[in-house]
């Protein structure tokens, strides 16, 4: 983490423990002592160990059981062991079945039922407390149930700590930490002691000195920091309890929390006794390995300089699950309203706000504060530091004043409280000065000095203070890191001199701790670019230049010292690996040094320099990609953002007629856009095609705990509370997002085979009559610009808010000969309102777009429109057939076959063939997947009331919401039946021969979870999008169609829910809705639930529903909602909808488009024949409001 990221610095930075943790390089080049510094056979100490294994027993059973007062049936008998851990899951279909684990005294172990689940299956889980036959006894809920139930089991064997046999005979070692010591980055002397551990072992660590305050870290055979004291109320005693993840060579640290301390130390390590392992064992209920991808922290409470470091290494979708058992784990333990459970409240809500989920993390961030300030006396730190996170999620909202107002707070309860609190305390006045920056600047010039009195020279005052105080300390570190922030302050404020002194007085400092090393520090590297921007600002180029070169040798030779850790036994990849995490800091100094050679009118070297930092950027983003969870990759990929601004304005902006840079700019914007989308969609498709039986155990799995979560979501039990509720939302949102890392991770070998986009290769897939149409919404960049002078922007070993203007978009079209021409198309919020407009006209059967009778408004926004979108590009359009058009931004909602180049004349469908893409790079894709051969399913007019297998009930009036009326949330959607669709499937069923079909209560959601590819998948039924507005009341295949009188209606509105996943907000209304039963579903069929379907290999999925092309939108990433779920699971084309459609109307385009296939024209070329027909007939049918609500996406050739 930067030093000056401040924003999420403080919410990490609050967790500071007063020491510092190894860097990885660190931990990486650590080669174990000798025996004789160790002291005596030291290399033996830990060399003997019992090993112990884990095996599991898995079965299953399916049996009948009947209803009864007294009725139960007895489904498996066991033998087991004290320490085994069982696992049963039972699934019913149609009743509630209760099921018991029955002990050897005959006394029930535990049980679980699935009228608690709310769901058609309900897990239990349970360590085994002694030896003896064990039962599991199943019973229904309501005496006159019956039917048929799946139980399934697990018994894993040995599960429990090793401890017995293996028990570690105490020992200890007296050592001393000297100057000749091993040296960290702060300062700090530390001595390395090895050991061979055992996975599962548990051991507990101490050091004790009289001479210096002690602290502990213990490395993993893996070479990562797996776990740090935790005990840090004594002054001379540090220690760890810990889980072993894996068998191997363990190293421990024993080094000082201060720097420069000397003295004697003891280490020891032994097996806890019982009470204290207990700790361990109460909070242990996941498998061993999960411990290898992070700390199993028995308070719930993870340093911030792990966590940060986990997150580096990608291990957050391991990490999270372990913060939330160990919050529950607490809960039990301890109660709701320990202060206990508030630290591991603060330490899961940091996680969760390292991944950006600053809607999970505030809810725990508040009940941590409320459980702190109930506490008699103490906790005044703690607070503060929950108070700064908060501030943190205000900022990042931009509630500037509630941000203020929690700094503020911080502020005074640290200083009320007596105690070394300078940290915290200059923590707190740092994030406040930048927040009293950015109130000041609101609404003032950018970079002119203000009067005294003002926030900012409030901000000043609160800096110096914070330098103030470090120089009277002994940290160096902490000095120079203070004078960096002071100085990043006063180059906001231009003022170079003052930024100069300071920035060279920080550099001084690090060059000081090491004056005799080969190759310098990492921080030295980070000074000279502070340095070097300064002087880029100020036009000093040579200087700057010679800077910044300095700055990445010095880097690039310290990444080459890491490969000397060979010789310390680490494999080749481990090396590589390392070297890749730390050559990711050379990026932004890549990115400043290209855009100096831009300012200066070096377009080759600039081009040339941006292709080095990419090139390191574009490494880390694929290993990303290949172990992430989704919502862990939408929020990496986010913060790489400013690369493609960078290549696109060095192009547009700088050198427009350049053919390099044309090249350049649009190879980047190729191999970056949509990358989330295509992880995703790759992922899945590797499992598949692969099938071995842990491929399909992770996609079952994963499609288990997204039903789970859909469920939850739509269907939300009576009998939670609020806080009870979010949590389990939590813990299934990270579950899911744990599932999708270990796909990416099992599916990374092939995923990461495939070679970079190149330009030729697209090129080649273009039609020979066709252009390929690349949009991007991006903001322009000036590195002649000041730095930024807002709060946000205050990491300054990049460019700073200055230097980017108001977003725009810009279209680049590639020709099947090779031919680039790039346009920029104007302001980005310009346009976005034409769109908006303009589908809001569309919406609206009323407006007139002829020439003669439509109105001056109508004439003004089709034409402002027009001229926006086609306006720079029609010109270079001339003798082209076929537009691919890949969206960005709102574009993404913008039917293009309905713009008019001029009013009232020709639609652009009546010149062009038109087809949608996700990004160019899908042409790659075309024929990657052998086409399904099964028959094509059509699932049209479900009974909403009724599902097979559950009969109809009579609702009383009223008790329902209507289709035309509103729906405030999932629980009081409802939809009336839809005639047409009837009508639609009998139409087209002629042109799909052996097409299975199922309409009215076999239209269900267990039916469409079933598929298995088929060749196409028609779906016929109300769609919905819910966002945060009312719906208008109109009649229609979703929640209403729009019906204004008016000639300018509003964008369509529509139901409103709290849920922040849109794939949890879109979705698909199947049998038994309104009853929420649907088989054994509830047939509320959202796209999250659409994303894990098998349609690899079907060539073509028609949602003939409303709304099933929304969602939101995300810049690069194109529309989260049916569009992308489908895409997932395998689909190469998909027909969907940009608004609220007519039943009938729908009815008649399906039915032609069906023939026109049949007839052999391709997937889009259908779509336009029917769109033309329909504009060229007499009736209400030749509006676009019928015709242009459908758009074609993927594949567009022929079946």
């Amino acid at each position: 983490m930067s030093k000056h990221d401040w924003l999420m610095g403080g919410a990490i930075t609050g967790l500071l423990l007063g020491m510092a943790l190894p860097s990885q390089a660190q931990i990486q080049s650590l080669s174990p002592l000798s025996s004789a510094t160790q002291g005596p056979d030291a290399s033996q100490q830990l060399a003997s160990r019992s090993q112990s294994t884990s095996d599991m027993t898995r079965g299953s059973v399916s049996q009948q059981v009947s209803g009864g007062e007294r009725y139960e049936s007895v489904d498996h008998e066991f033998a087991g062991a004290a320490g085994e851990r069982v696992f049963l899951e039972i699934n019913t279909s149609g009743f509630d079945v209760q099921m018991r684990l029955v002990g050897p005294n005959g006394e029930t172990v535990a049980q679980a039922s699935t009228q608690e689940t709310r769901m058609p299956f309900a897990t239990l889980r349970a360590d085994l407390p002694s030896y003896g036959q064990y039962r599991v006894v199943v019973s229904t809920v309501e005496p006159s149930a019956a039917g048929t139930y799946g139980l399934s089991w697990a018994i894993i064997h040995d599960f429990a700590i090793v401890q017995s046999e293996g028990n570690v005979p105490p020992e200890s070692i007296n050592g001393s930490l000297s100057p000749t010591s091993r040296t960290l980055d702060d300062g700090s002397y530390f001595e390395i002691h090895t050991f061979e551990g055992v996975e599962r072992e548990a051991l507990l660590i101490e050091m004790e000195s009289t001479d210096f305050q002690p602290a502990l870290v213990l490395i993993n055979p893996a070479g990562e920091s797996m776990a740090a004291d935790r005990d840090r109320s004594r002054e001379d005693n540090a220690e760890m309890l810990v889980v072993l993840p894996t068998s191997g060579t363990y190293l421990i640290l024993a080094q000082s929390r201060q720097p420069r301390q000397t003295g004697q130390y003891r280490l020891s390590w032994r097996t806890p006794e019982a009470n204290e392992l207990q700790q361990i064992q109460l909070s242990s209920d996941i498998p061993a390995d999960a411990y290898a991808q992070g700390q199993r922290n028995l308070t719930g409470f993870l340093p911030s300089e792990q966590a940060s470091e986990a997150f580096f290494q990608n291990s957050f979708s391991a990490a999270i699950p372990l913060m939330e058992e160990d919050l529950i784990t607490a809960r039990l333990r301890l109660g709701d309203r320990h202060p206990d459970v508030a630290e591991s409240l603060y330490g899961l809500a940091t996680l969760y706000l390292m991944q950006n989920r600053y809607a999970d993390a505030e809810p725990l961030l508040l009940e941590a504060l409320d459980i702190y300030q109930a506490q008699p006396t103490g906790y005044a730190a703690q607070q503060a530091m929950v108070l700064d996170s908060l501030g943190a999620i205000a900022v990042q909202r931009e509630q500037l004043d509630q941000a203020a107002e929690f700094y503020e707070a911080a502020l005074a309860m640290l200083q009320a409280d007596p105690g070394d609190r300078a940290d915290l305390v200059a923590l707190m006045e740092t994030n406040l000065a930048f927040v009293r920056q950015a109130q000041g600047r609101e609404g003032a010039e950018p970079n002119l000095p203000t009067a005294n009195n003002d926030p900012t020279s409030e901000t000043e005052a609160l800096l110096a203070q914070t330098v103030a105080r470090a120089r009277e300390g002994d940290d160096p570190f902490d000095l120079a890191v203070k004078i960096e922030t002071l100085a990043s302050y006063y180059v906001t404020q231009q003022r170079y001199d003052a930024a100069e002194t300071l920035y060279r007085e920080a550099l001084t400092i690090y060059q000081a701790q090491y004056p005799e090393a080969e190759v310098e520090s990492p921080q030295v590297s980070t000074s000279l670019n502070n340095l070097a921007l300064i002087y880029q600002t100020q036009g000093r180029y040579p200087e700057a230049e010679a800077l910044y070169t300095q700055a990445l040798n010095n880097y690039d030779r310290y990444i080459t010292s890491i490969s000397s850790i060979g010789d310390n036994g680490y494999t080749t990849p481990q090396i590589q690996a390392l070297a890749a995490s730390h050559r990711i800091y050379m990026v932004p100094m890549f990115y400043n040094l290209a855009g100096l050679y831009r300012a200066q009118g070096d377009v080759p070297q600039a081009i040339a320099t941006l292709r080095k930092g990419i090139a390191i950027e574009e490494v880390s983003l694929d290993i990303s990609l290949a172990n992430l969870g989704n919502s862990d990759r939408i929020a990496y990929v986010a913060k790489l953002a400013n690369t493609l601004n960078y290549v696109v304005s060095l192009h547009l902006d700088t050198a427009p007629h350049s053919t390099p840079a044309a090249q350049f700019a649009l190879t980047n914007l190729l191999r970056r856009k949509g990358r989330v989308l295509e992880a995703g969609v790759r992922a899945q498709e590797i499992l598949r095609q692969r099938g071995t039986p842990e491929d399909l155990y992770l996609l079952a799995q994963l499609i288990r705990g997204q039903q789970e979560l859909a469920n939850l979501t739509t269907q939300r039990p009576a009998n939670l509370s609020d806080r009870e509720y979010q949590t389990r939302l939590t813990r299934l949102r990270s579950e899911v997002n744990q599932l999708e890392a270990a796909i990416a991770r099992q599916s990374a070998d092939l995923s990461l085979a495939g070679q970079p986009v190149e330009l030729p290769a697209i090129q080649q897939r273009i039609p020979d009559n066709g252009v390929l149409i690349e949009f991007i919404r991006y903001r322009p960049f000036d590195p002649t610009q000041p730095l930024g002078d807002r709060f946000n922007e205050a990491n300054f070993t990049a460019a700073g808010s200055n230097n980017f203007a108001a977003p725009r978009y810009a279209a680049y079209l590639l020709f099947p000969d090779g031919r680039i021409v790039a346009r920029d198309l104007g302001d980005a919020a310009t346009i976005e309102a034409a769109v908006q407009d303009f589908v809001g006209i569309l919406q609206n059967p009323a407006t007139d777009f002829s020439a003669t009778a439509g109105s001056d408004a109508v004439a003004e926004i089709t034409q402002n429109i027009s001229d926006l979108v086609l306006g720079a590009i029609s010109p270079d359009l001339a003798g082209v057939e076929h537009l691919l058009i890949s969206p960005d931004g709102q574009l993404n909602l913008l039917p293009f076959e309905a713009l008019q180049t001029e009013p009232g004349g020709d639609y652009l469908v009546q010149q062009y063939q038109i087809s949608y893409l996700n990004s160019g790079r899908d042409l790659l894709k075309l024929d990657a997947v052998e086409p399904s051969q099964n028959p094509a399913l059509i699932l049209a007019d479900p009974d909403y009331e009724t599902a097979a297998n559950f009969p109809r009930s009579d609702v009383a009036a009223g008790s329902g919401t209507r289709a035309d009326s509103r729906a405030a949330d999932f629980r009081q959607l409802q939809f009336t039946r839809l005639p047409g669709t009837a009508a639609e499937a009998e139409a087209i069923r002629p042109f799909l021969p052996n097409a299975r079909v199922l309409t009215t209560d076999q239209a269900t959601e267990n039916a469409v979870k079933q598929v298995q590819a088929p060749r196409i998948l028609h779906i016929a039924t109300h769609g919905f999008f819910l966002t945060d507005v009312e719906p208008p009341a109109v009649e229609g295949r979703g929640i209403g169609v729009v019906a204004s009188d008016g000639t300018l209606p509003s964008p369509l509105p529509r139901a409103s829910v709290d849920v922040e996943n849109p794939l949890l907000r879109s979705g698909l209304a199947l049998a038994g809705f309104n009853r929420r039963r649907s088989g054994s579903e509830d047939g509320v069929f959202t796209a999250l639930e659409a994303s894990s379907l098998n349609l690899l290999g079907t060539q073509l999925v028609v949602l003939s529903a409303c709304d099933t092309g929304l969602g939101d939108i995300a810049n690069g990433e194109g529309v989260y909602g049916l569009r992308r779920a489908f895409a997932i699971a395998g689909a190469e084309s998909q027909l969907m909808s940009l608004w609220q459609v007519s039943d009938f109307g729908t009815q008649s385009l399906m039915a032609r488009y069906y023939e026109k296939l049949a007839a052999g024209l391709g997937r889009s070329a259908a779509l336009r024949a029917v769109q033309l027909e329909m504009l060229a007939s007499d009736g209400e049918y030749q509006h676009p409001y019928y015709w242009a609500a459908f758009i074609l996406a993927g594949d567009w050739r022929s079946l």
